[in-house]
């Protein structure tokens, strides 16, 4: 193995920004890019994010195709509810990319599973 391998590059660590909480299984942005986050933490606190793997996240209310390109929108609703803390979605504008979908799911299904694939 090479003598400057450092890991697989699935995970980074992160610190949380002040004024911020993080709740482990939910997405992250940094920049451009979606994480899911591999453990919770408060302001100034070092967590995990992952940038690969399969993850159950909220769901917008829209019909979403096995294999479908997915989206995540920061301020979105998820089905069946009425607060705005973020879904996953089939629609790219204004949204970052996400992944893709491990399977297919009605409108008012509340959860994906979501292929998370996080590239340049």
């Amino acid at each position: 193995m090479s003598v400057n391998y450092v890991n697989s590059g699935e995970r980074i660590s992160y610190v949380v920004p002040g004024g911020a909480t993080v709740s482990s299984g939910r997405p992250v942005t940094l920049l451009d890019k979606v994480f899911v986050a591999l453990s919770s933490g408060t302001a100034g606190e070092e967590i995990t994010l992952a940038r690969a793997g399969r993850f159950t996240l909220p769901k917008a209310q829209v019909v979403i195709a096995q294999g479908e390109t997915l989206y995540w929108d920061a301020d979105g609703i998820p089905a069946g509810s009425t607060s705005g803390t973020g879904a996953v979605t089939n629609v790219a504008t204004d949204n970052l990319k996400l992944g893709l979908a491990a399977e297919g799911a009605a409108a008012p299904v509340t959860s994906l599973d979501v292929i998370l694939i996080t590239t340049l």
